[in-house]
Formats: C-alpha cells, structure tokens, sequence
C-alpha cells in the first residue's frame, strides 16, 4: 500500500459527546494523543472480533488500500482475524464502515472528515480521500498506537475505543490555503554556492510586511555567441520569493548608469515607476518578471515570484523513496542523483544540490523550491548515467515542478523515449554553449510544459523524433541562439502563448526529421537580433518540414525573414505575423534564399491578436550610480559608495577581495582580514586599526551601513598601502593596484582540484589526475582512449579579462606544462595563447607534445586600454590528430613588467 504525506494542517475540530482534549486554539495535533473520556469497548483482542470491514464495492483504490492495511494492522497487532467485506451484502450486527461504504460520507465536503462509534458501527470516513488519509492516520495513532510509516507494530491484547462518540475536522484546500495573504521570504543559499549580484537590490512589500530578498547571479564566463559586451553573455540575475492573497509591490534598486526601463515580458503591460534608481510596479498574482535596463540584454534581472509550497505537495522526508534536501549546499555522491519508480526528489527552499540527475521509471517526482547546480565543469556523462541536468529515459508520468537549475555546462533537460511527463513552474538559467533548454530525443508521448522560464545561451526548445500530444505554453524564454529547433515527425509539436525577451533566430532548423507539423502560436518577440532570421533552415536531408506561425509579433528582425541555403522541402505558413509592427505579406515578404520554398501567407491582420505595438518601455532622466575601480576593474560593492558630513566612505568587504586578501570577517563591528602571515584589523567607530600587525590610525573612524564596514578613503593609503581618490564629477573612487607578484591564474596547479576556474572548450572531456608535473594533481583531457573525441576545438581556457583591468597595460608571461597521456595521443601539435574570441587567434605558441613533461611559454604584451576590454582568455588546447588525450598542469601567468 502506497500513501502519501498526511496534511498536519487541521482548520477545525467538533468533538461530541465524550471528547475532552485539543490544542488550545481549537485545532487538533496529531502529534499527540487525545484522550477520550468514558467507557470504551474492544473493537478486536486476542479472542477475535465481531466486526466486519465494510469497503464500497465501486469506492476508490485507496478505500480498498486501507480496508486491507488495517485488517492486517489488526492481525498484527492483536491476532484477530477480520473478514473484509463489501457495501452490497447484507448488514452485520458489528461493522467498520471505511469511506464511502453504505453511503458513510453523506453530507461531507471534499475536505471534512469524521470518526465515530456507536456500539455497532465504526465510521471512519470522509468527501474525498485526502480528507479520508487524515481521518484513517489519526485512528492509527489514537487508537492502534501506530503511524501509517510503521512496519514494527507493538503487540495489545485489545483496541479499545469510546463506546460512544463523533469526532469531525478539516483540512485546508489548497484554494482555501492560496487565498491567504502571506509573503514568504526563502532562506538565502550559501554565497559560495550561488554568489551575490549587487547590481541590484529588491525589496517586496504586502501591506505592512517588506522583506528584502538577495539578488543571485551563478554563471561562468562564456563568449561562444557574445563577444562585444564585457564579460561575454555572463549575467543570469534572478531573486525569488513567494506569496498568495493580498497584491504585493516590488521595489528594484538598480546600481548602473540608466536613462531606459522595460519591465518584461512587454505582453503582460504592468504598469511601473521610475524614481531616481528605484524602479517600482504591483502584480496580484504569483508570476515571473524581468527589469532591463537601457535595452542591453546584460542588464536583465529575472524576479521569480512564486506561489507559496501547499503542504500537500512537500514530500514525507521519512519515506526511503524521498530524497529530501534541506536548506543549505549538498554535494551527492559522484554529483548525481538516480531516481527509478515512485521515487521523489525534494529540494527546499535555499537548498542547492550540485548534481545532476537521471530518471527513469514510472512516476518520479522532481520537486521543490531549491535550485540544482551543476556539480562538474565537464560536459560529458556523470558518474554511473547522468550526462544532462535532468535526464529524462523511459519516464513515465514523471513531474517536475518549482525548481531552478541553474549554471549547466550541458544541455539542461532531456527525454528521451518518455510519456506522461509534467514540466511546470521550473525556471532554467545557464549561459555557456550547448546549454539547451529541453531536448526531446526519440519518441514522446503526452508531454506538457507550461509556466517555465529559460535563460540560457545556445537553443532553448531542441525537438527531435516522434512527437504525440506534444504541448508547451505559457512559458517566458530568452536564448543566445535559438528559440525553436524543431525538426519531428508523428503529429508534431504545439508551441503556445510564449513570451521570448531575447533571441537570435526563431526557428533554427539542423537536424534530419520527418514531417510532424509544428505550430506556434500566440509568440510575442520582443528583442530578436536584426542579424536572425524567423527561420534558419541549415542543409539537411530535404525531408518536409512543417510550420505553422499564428498571432505572432517579433520586434528586432532586420535580415532576410527564411534563410534556407538553397534547401528544399520547408512548407512555412505565415497567419498574422508581425515584423516591427509590419504584417508579413506577399508583397513585404523578404529574403531571396526563400525563394522556391512553399510559403503560405494567410490574409489575417489582427494587430490584437498577435499583441503588435506593445512595448513597456520608459525613457527617464539617465541615472549615474557610484562606482569604485581597482585601476580598470570595476568591483561590486554590496551598498553604494557613502558620503557623510564631507566624507567619502567606501564599502570595504568585496575590495578587500579583489584585491586577494583572506580570511575576511566582519564581527560586532570589527573587520579583520590577512595577506599570507599579514594580519590587519579596523574597527567601526575607531580611528585605531591594524596594519600587517602593526597600529596606526585613521583620519576618521569607518562607518556601519546596512551590516556593511565603510571606510574612509585614507584607510587604503594608512592600512593597505596603496592609494585611494574620489572623482565627484564620475561619482567614481579609483584605488590604486596593490601588485601581487606571482601566478595570476586561478588554480593553475590543480591543487584545488576540479573547480570552475577552469572551462572546457567545446566537449573536451577534463578529469582530474594524479600523474601530477608537480604537487598531487594535474588536469586529464580524456579519462581514456575511447572518450569522446572533440574536434578542433578542444582543450581548456580561464577567463583572465579581469587581471587586464587589474594589472593593466605591460607585459605577461604565461606558461603550462603538458604532455600526451600515451603513445595513443596522436597528436602533432598543442597551443598555448591569449584570445579575446571562442577560437584562437595570432597570440600563441605551438609545440608537439610527447610522452614527456614539456614547458610551453609565451610572451604576451597588452596595449590597449584595459576599460574598453570586453573579453580575454588564456588556454590550452587547440591540438590537431584524432586522439587529443593530454595530461596539463601548472599554468601560470604573471605580470613580467
């Protein structure tokens, strides 16, 4: 017998007759028992029983569940031996009438429940069988003085209850439940799991609540789609919280410099505020929102708004088919999970689980408000099966709700050969190469995705096979690349109500495929590249493609609107499509590539329909915010540069990072940090502080704001040694470098084993190895000879923009250790180099690498100016021959002057 997590949520209790014992605000506990005064009587002992259970011939599973449990409960505990029966037969003198047997649950809502007893008759029943769980759980507990987890049962000579009594209660519905007015602030996940972004701060308020919730921002440096802004396309911002009932207003407070605001997605039209730096609106309903700001992509902050977890829906931690994670960082074993039959995975809110997980079986259950992190920088398989984030193999009504995965370094979710799968509620951002949304594979059956949100670069819908019932709507996405990639057979896929807030091409199309239609309809496009097309047909096997595109806006295309290659066989139908509030036509149709195709142009011309114009953008008073530079390095401060009284105070903690100092603690006002064996300490409201173990004193005593230690510039002159000035003009404080002398890479001796520092290029498999050039470990670009073999592209890279900015203008050195793994490398060349692209350019040096240890260095000089620099990488790789096994250790880059 399967049961599922009893409700402890109990709104009211009416006991009758001889009743003596509630909680003292009127509600009951199951946790304990309530004692029942007056005579009672044995209903089974050792001699045996007259009753006789009573279950309705046509009642529900669960009825005929419980009817057999608690006649082998009895047996168990008692010895007696009671006949089951069913409602059709005749009476018996002594009976147990479960759920709806003759009729027991008449006049009961869906949510009431009752027990009672008199004499002849036990009832154990109630309107539906939630409420009937709860109703058969608390005679467990009150009277056979056991749960429905119990497998050991304590032996009685006799359970006994009140000869005479009625005992009724409720739970709450879930409708009951969401039309509450709470606002539910998560816990915070641990900073070094998921970091801080403070471009932004959000507060939320419901009526005289405020919460203010942390801005997350979990993503590795990638440039594979985007290399003209800073750091590549490296922001994914999310905040999230939940509530029901009453509306709530959310306050963002945005760091940057800004004269325009788009509260996204544009279709649902909420109405904003921009004052200052504070932007401001008010949903009534649990929904995702987005702030951009001056129509850069790299500005986006995605607001989760959730709906509050239903205690229904929150799995027994107790059950050995649970795995339940709380708040706070897990790292499974191998970084993966496996789930077969009936098996549920949990994750609490402020619970990050860095694995990824495989499902098979019937009925898995991935749910919860945490977040999923990736748990390896490879993007090859995992442990014993997991080669995705969540992968999905001859699934059967599988559901996945309410989490956020967050940072893969592979395709996010998969399925393959599935049926009966849920995707809802899930909110998916990642930002490196083949970061795919969802991918089917093979043939899927009976698959709805709804109220989803991706971020993620390369394509976000990847659609292969044979598709059956196939639906996914009212999602909110922006891809790099990509949106739709579909290319199915059978009947096709539907894409409905899909708010796209970023894209390249509409519809990508690589793959061989059959003929499956895909429609989408009801797509609002709000920031597609003018570089896209609406369809990217890539050569394939000229087999007809099928599309349907209704009700649809896309604002940003300028090229051509098909781009086919010269390919065959694509059957388009354009109705009431809208390009930059132009309706397609035959006459404004573009794009000479198309020509041959067999294009279809419908005579709709519904502006409504297809929600043309709508555009929620404000132009404002541009915005200039504080900002503090490390020479060209811009450093985020957790709160704004302070001025007070003619003084400038500068927010200390994340500066004292950048400039690699350790060990940085903040206690009862007191801030403590160390360089190697140096010790330095100020204080809040004390011109005294330490520096390298030394006292000496401030101009002026730092300040505490917001749980922050401020600073007065000439701290950095009298205890870092270096220097500090305010620019009034740029609202700007310039601190000079403090120059470390040494390796400026991170973990570039693999000491620290298989950190993120270090990306793979393309699919270069990267394991961690212990035949070492120096120290315990090195890094192993194939675990074996039969490891997947990448192409050109292949090998390792850190992104080192950030040490430019820093160190500036000059000369580098850098160098790396390498060597093939076995005679099986056969390769004739390895490089090493500096590249501001995915792919290398002229900064670079080549060797042949051998089964030996070999330096490679080369020098590199940099001139240009290093707050232009948008993105630089340093790497090894880019090795030649069809097995690339190398062994890559002790990279070091150091600034030579």
């Amino acid at each position: 017998m399967k049961f599922t997590k009893l409700l402890s949520m109990l709104l009211v209790a009416v006991m009758l007759f001889s009743l003596a014992a509630c909680t003292g605000d009127g509600t009951t506990d199951n946790s304990s028992k309530v004692e029942f005064n007056g005579p009672k009587e044995a209903i089974a002992d050792k001699n045996g029983s007259e009753y006789v259970i009573i279950r309705n011939k046509n009642g529900s599973d669960y009825e005929t569940d419980i009817a057999v449990d608690l006649q082998d409960r009895i047996r168990k505990i008692t010895g007696a031996e009671l006949k089951i029966s069913n409602d059709t037969k005749a009476e018996n003198p002594k009976e147990i009438l479960l759920g709806t047997a003759r009729g027991a649950s008449e006049g009961l809502g869906e949510t009431q429940w009752k027990i009672s007893h008199d004499g002849n008759k036990l009832i154990i029943t109630a309107g539906g069988d939630k409420a009937l769980e709860l109703a058969y759980n608390f005679f467990l507990e009150q009277f056979l003085g056991c749960s429905w987890l119990d497998v050991d049962l304590k032996p009685m000579n006799a359970i006994k209850i009140p000869k005479d009594f009625v005992y009724e209660d409720e739970y709450m519905s879930r409708e009951a439940f969401l039309a509450q007015t709470q606002l539910i602030e998560y816990p915070e996940y641990p900073e070094e799991a998921i970091p801080r972004d403070y471009d932004y701060f959000v507060k939320v308020t419901q009526g005289e609540k405020t919460i203010e919730i942390p801005v997350y921002n979990r993503t590795i440096g990638s440039n594979y789609f985007i290399s003209n802004v800073k750091d590549g396309d490296i922001h994914r911002r999310y905040a999230e919280f939940a509530f029901s009932g009453d509306p709530v207003t959310i306050e963002v407070t945005a760091n940057l410099d800004f004269n325009r605001v788009s509260v996204m997605p544009s279709s649902k039209g909420i109405d904003f505020k921009v004052d200052g730096n504070k932007i401001t609106y008010t949903i009534d309903k649990p929904q995702t929102t987005m702030i951009k700001l001056n129509d850069n992509r790299d500005t986006i902050l995605a607001i989760f708004a959730e709906e509050p977890e239903y205690e229904d829906d929150i799995p027994d931690k107790a059950l050995s088919t649970v795995h339940y994670y709380e708040a706070g960082v897990h790292e499974p074993e191998n970084g993966e999970i496996i789930l077969t039959s009936g098996e549920t995975l949990y994750l609490a809110p402020g619970a990050v689980v860095k694995a990824r997980v495989f499902a098979s079986g019937m009925n898995v259950k991935i749910c919860g408000r945490g977040t999923l992190l990736e748990s390896s920088p490879n993007r090859t398989k995992l442990g014993q099966k997991a080669s995705y984030m969540i992968q999905l193999e001859n699934a059967k009504g599988a559901d996945i709700s309410g989490i956020k995965v967050v940072d893969a370094h592979t395709f996010n979710i998969t399925m393959t050969s599935c049926e009966g799968i849920t995707i809802h509620d899930v909110k998916v951002l990642s930002n490196q190469i083949s970061t795919d949304g969802l991918s089917w594979w093979a043939k899927n059956t009976d698959i709805h995705v709804y109220d989803c949100f991706w971020h993620v670069s390369d394509d976000i819908f990847v659609v292969g096979g044979e598709c059956e019932n196939n639906l996914v709507e009212n999602c909110i996405v922006g891809a790099d690349y990509g949106v739709f990639t579909p290319t199915t057979s059978g009947e096709g896929i539907t894409f409905k109500n899909i708010d796209i807030f970023r894209s390249r091409a509409l519809i990508k199309i690589i793959n061989d495929g059959g003929s499956g239609l895909t429609t989408m309809e009801n797509i609002y496009a709000e920031d597609v590249d003018s570089t896209g097309s609406i369809v990217e047909y890539t050569p394939g096997s000229n087999k007809p493609r099928n599309y349907v595109l209704k009700n649809v806006s896309i604002n940003g295309l300028k090229s051509d609107i098909i781009t086919t290659n010269g390919c065959n066989g694509l059957y388009v139908t354009f109705d009431n499509v809208w390009i930059d509030g132009k309706l397609v036509t035959a006459d404004t149709f573009l794009g000479a590539t198309a020509k041959g195709q067999n294009i279809t142009i419908t005579s709709a011309n519904d502006k409504t329909a297809a929600k043309v114009g709508i555009d929620n953008v404000e132009k404002v008073t541009l915005y200039k915010t504080e900002k503090v530079f490390i020479n060209a390095l811009e450093v985020e401060t957790a709160i704004p540069t302070v001025k007070e009284n003619g003084t400038v105070y500068v927010p200390v903690k994340e500066v004292l990072k950048a400039l690699d100092f350790t060990n940085i603690k903040l206690s009862d006002g007191k801030l403590t940090f160390e360089y190697k064996d140096e010790k330095y300490e100020v204080t809040e409201g004390k011109t005294e502080a330490v520096s390298k173990g030394n006292k000496v004193t401030l101009s002026t005593a730092p300040v505490l704001r917001d749980e922050n230690l401020c600073v007065p510039l000439d701290f950095f002159k009298t205890v870092l040694g270096t220097d500090a000035k305010y620019d009034e003009a740029k609202l700007r404080v310039d601190i000079t470098n403090i120059a470390r002398s040494g390796n400026l890479l991170r973990n570039g001796d693999m000491e620290q084993g298989m950190t993120t520092d270090w990306i793979t290029r393309w699919f270069t498999p990267m394991y961690l190895s212990t035949e070492a050039h120096s120290g315990k470990y090195a890094m192993r670009t194939l675990v074996d000879e039969t490891s997947y073999e990448p192409g050109s592209a292949n090998g390792i890279y850190q992104d080192i923009a950030d040490v430019i900015r820093r160190y500036g203008k000059g000369t580098y050195k850098i160098s790396a250790w390498v060597k093939k793994t076995s005679t099986s490398t056969n390769s004739t060349k390895i490089s090493l180099g500096i590249t501001p692209y995915y792919d290398p350019d002229s900064n670079k040096v080549t060797i042949t690498p051998t089964t030996q240890w070999q330096k490679m260095e080369y020098t590199y000089r940099y001139t240009g100016n290093p707050e232009a620099l948008s993105m630089l990488y340093y790497y090894v790789g880019y090795a030649d021959g069809t097995v690339k096994g190398f062994l890559i250790d002790d990279m070091v880059m150091e600034k030579i002057k």
